[in-house]
């Protein structure tokens, strides 16, 4: 199973207010687009799109871990 996350695009935070943006649900993947492991999801962290491949004429926008600092402390489930 995928890890599925929340990602809030840096290019429309705080549009039109300060408690809005645009926020994306997908999946996170590592560069060869398998399952992120669990201990490296972290609220907080930094990502970056990914295109993976499906057919002929379409790919799936993927999401994976950049490895850029975060802008805030990050915060893991610790369960």
């Amino acid at each position: 199973p995928y890890p599925v996350v929340v990602v809030e695009l840096d290019e429309q935070r705080g549009e039109p207010t300060a408690d809005d943006g645009v926020r994306l649900v997908t999946n996170l993947v590592t560069s060869d687009f398998r399952p992120e492991p669990e201990e490296r999801v972290a609220i907080g962290a930094r990502v970056a799109v990914c295109f993976q491949p499906i057919g002929p004429d379409f790919v799936l926008p993927q999401f994976r871990l950049t490895g850029e600092p975060a802008a805030a402390s990050l915060w893991r489930f610790s369960g």
